[in-house]
């Protein structure tokens, strides 16, 4: 996966400014279904940190996700003033027709203003480029019969947005569940 160091640069690293604004709901995640953030709920407070943010896909069936941020406080586990970093956590479906490559979580570490907008993660979904390689040796596990040996380029989307998906070269073949025993 990779994003474009610019938009990094701009929206996660920032300016180097010491304050900025980050949107304060410390104590529980704010969940609900798409653009569902009552700004009421985490409001905006100046954050002289790392502001931390979260987005989770919590039912994927019925697009709930559960947002969370705040600014780090010094005695953190987490803590450290001069990170930043994006940690994106995906699924990709073996088991179907069309590869497809779901975000499942992803966390900001960030020291831009207003880095904290839920409005980012749909940022970011549309900047990221993805690239599946030779997943021969996965498909073997499930089939009798190889799969195509193409590498294939993915555009990775949130199960919530639309997503793109890449029709691989198909052969027969018989899958074969496993079994519990």
């Amino acid at each position: 996966m990779h994003l474009p160091e610019d938009w990094l640069n701009a929206s996660i690293l920032g300016t180097g400014q010491s304050e900025r604004d980050c949107h304060e709901c410390p104590d529980a995640p704010q969940c609900g279904t798409i653009d569902f953030l009552d700004a009421s709920r985490c409001p905006i407070h100046s954050c002289n940190s790392t502001c931390i943010v979260s987005d989770t896909v919590n039912d994927p069936e019925n697009g709930l996700l559960c947002y969370q941020s705040y600014c780090a406080i010094p005695s953190e586990e987490l803590y450290d003033i001069d990170t930043t970093q994006v940690e994106i956590e995906g699924i990709l479906y073996f088991h179907k027709q069309l590869l497809v490559l779901d975000l499942w979580e992803t966390d900001i570490y960030c020291l831009a203003d207003n880095c904290s907008r839920p409005e980012l993660f749909c940022e970011l979904k549309s900047q990221l480029n993805s690239a599946i390689g030779d997943l021969n040796r996965f498909y073997m596990i499930f089939t009798t019969s190889s799969q195509p040996t193409a590498t294939q380029p993915v555009t990775t989307q949130s199960t919530v947005t639309q997503s793109t998906t890449i029709q691989p070269t198909t052969t027969q073949s018989t899958t074969t569940q496993p079994t519990m025993t």
